[in-house]
């Protein structure tokens, strides 16, 4: 009799760290379902996050080439305008000169 009267304590013992034991698993797996929650939340809300950040880093690129594009374009037009200019004081020097020889001329003819 002792020996079952012991073996019901052993027993009950056991079960007793068995319930504990099935209490602290159950927590533990409420606390992982609930991290997994808050984990896929925060995948959720990042995606558009870093999508947009993608988008944006493509429309700076474009951006930057574009601006490079423009630059490019303006040092163009910068010489070309330097070029016209450059070709008008010719043109009005010729202007000047034919201006002073048609002088010269009618001031020798009257």
């Amino acid at each position: 009799m002792n020996f079952a009267l012991d073996m019901r304590r052993k027993i009950t013992a056991r079960e007793e760290v068995i319930a504990g034991l099935e209490v602290a698993l159950s927590t533990a797996q409420r606390h992982v379902a609930d991290q997994t929650r808050k984990l896929n939340a925060e995948a959720r809300r990042a995606d558009p996050a870093e999508r947009t950040q993608r988008e944006n880093e493509g429309s700076i690129a474009s951006l930057s080439r574009s601006l490079s594009s423009s630059e490019e374009r303006a040092a163009e037009a910068i010489v070309l305008v330097s070029e016209l200019e450059a070709e008008l004081d010719v043109l009005k020097a010729e202007l000047h000169s034919r201006q002073v020889a048609a002088n010269s001329k009618r001031a020798n003819s009257a």
